[in-house]
């Protein structure tokens, strides 16, 4: 008959751990494993864009010009424009960490009376903390994204 000691002995050596190598066998073991680890590469810091000079004269000069040489700086009139999304979806988007992006057209109004412009492309999403809180403010916080191709 087996006692209640050799019960408890059996038990516990099936639920013992493996025993622990030695750490010299245990970095041997890992040296065989690890295949050799590249460094990392180490991470620009975001302020690095900073760093770089401030523009000259001339160049800022250069650059005034070419903005104030575009059409919509041309003239002093409100732009009218048509903004045509599913706004139920994007007011339903409240959550402050989102990052979701809803699609849009954009219609520039030709100011000549011509008729519409071509419909752009574009993404909305809601911005800000405090009044995407709906008790704040009803009206969700809107921020436009325009595609780089579309616009250059």
């Amino acid at each position: 008959m087996i006692g209640p000691i050799a019960v408890w002995l059996a038990v516990l050596m099936v639920l013992a751990p493996a025993p622990c190598p030695t750490p010299a066998a245990a970095v041997e073991q890992q040296a065989v494993q690890a295949p050799p680890a590249q460094a990392p590469r180490p991470k620009k810091p975001p302020t690095s864009k900073l760093i770089q000079p401030w523009p000259d004269a001339a160049t800022l000069a250069e650059r005034r010009v070419e903005a104030e040489s575009r059409r919509v700086f041309q003239q002093s009139d409100p732009l009218a424009f048509t903004l045509a999304a599913d706004f139920k979806a994007v007011t339903k988007d409240r959550d402050v960490s989102s990052t979701k992006t809803f699609p849009a057209v954009l219609t520039l109004e030709d100011p000549a009376g011509a008729g519409k412009a071509a419909p752009l492309p574009v993404s909305l999403r809601t911005r800000g903390n405090l009044r995407l809180k709906p008790r704040i403010c009803s009206f969700v916080p809107l921020a436009m994204e325009f595609p780089k191709k579309e616009w250059a």
